[in-house]
């Protein structure tokens, strides 16, 4: 918003599904304030639809402003939500009138062969990047199995997608966040198991000349976040769903990502943050 921050995410009811909600901090907050500061609208900010591909979950928001418009590109799923067994698509929302609304269909669904788990589509995380210069829409996201971060993109706002390719497998990887920092990129990503490159699970952060769609791009691989980091237990399990944002009142890149103990895996997520330095 134009004069405070606001966050889109993700939050499950406790029976299954998941809806995306609005948490705000007063005007003129810095975004790395204490977490009391926010204050959270318990009201999804758009419905699900019973019957629709996306009935169960809508989640994993990535937020794009292009010219006077505002979009939400997120993961929607249906059934039990099961990877394998449902489908993931990645769905759009647009804002209007200050509300947000589905586009219906959607937007990206598995037309390669590797975008399928046991021949089931499994498109999901996505994040967005718009080129001013080119009109062109980049989009990271996680897909396939073995897991990849794949990238397509679009020139129509995120109606229809092509060029899509394979980024990197390095392990199992999960939640691309790609941010834009002066001439270079950069991705953080999850990774839930260690690796010859990955050490220990966490957050790593690699870098890229230019909006990279593939292997060859994406270099410089480093850990910004272990999993056990400094004995946390709240993220001890897992650490995911980075989001990348500038904080101009401080100067600085703010890491968001959720992470889940060990004890309360399946219900207990919780959003966490550090400064990254990039």
């Amino acid at each position: 918003k134009s004069t405070q921050w606001a966050m889109i995410f993700g939050g499950g009811d406790g029976a299954g599904a998941v809806d995306l909600f609005e948490a705000t901090l007063a005007a003129g907050t810095a975004l790395d304030a204490a977490a009391s500061s926010w204050t959270v609208n318990t009201t999804p900010i758009v419905a699900r639809v019973v019957g629709q591909w996306d009935e169960i979950g809508i989640e994993v928001p990535s937020y794009q402003k292009i010219g006077s418009t505002e979009y939400l590109f997120y993961t929607g799923y249906n059934g039990t939500g099961v990877a394998g067994t449902d489908t993931f698509y990645i769905g759009r929302l647009t804002k209007t009138g200050g509300n947000w609304t589905r586009d219906g269909d959607p937007v990206m669904t598995n037309t390669e062969a590797w975008e399928a788990i046991t021949g089931v589509g499994f498109l999901s995380e996505p994040s967005t990047w718009y080129d001013e210069k080119t009109k062109i829409l980049h989009m990271w996201y996680t897909t396939g199995s073995p897991l990849v971060i794949a990238h397509a993109e679009s020139t129509d706002n995120g109606v229809t997608w092509t060029n899509k390719t394979k980024v990197f497998s390095l392990g199992i990887v999960w939640s691309g966040s790609v941010a834009k920092v002066g001439s270079k990129f950069f991705m953080v990503y999850s990774t839930f198991q260690s690796t010859p490159i990955e050490v220990t699970a966490g957050l790593y952060v690699i870098e890229s000349d230019g909006p990279g769609k593939d292997n060859l791009d994406w270099k410089h691989p480093r850990q910004v976040l272990s999993i056990t980091n400094g004995g946390r237990r709240w993220h001890a399990a897992h650490a995911y769903g980075p989001c990348i944002t500038y904080e101009p009142k401080k100067g600085k890149y703010i890491c968001f990502f959720t992470g889940r103990d060990p004890v309360n895996l399946a219900t207990k997520p919780h959003i966490g943050r550090f400064d990254i330095p990039l």
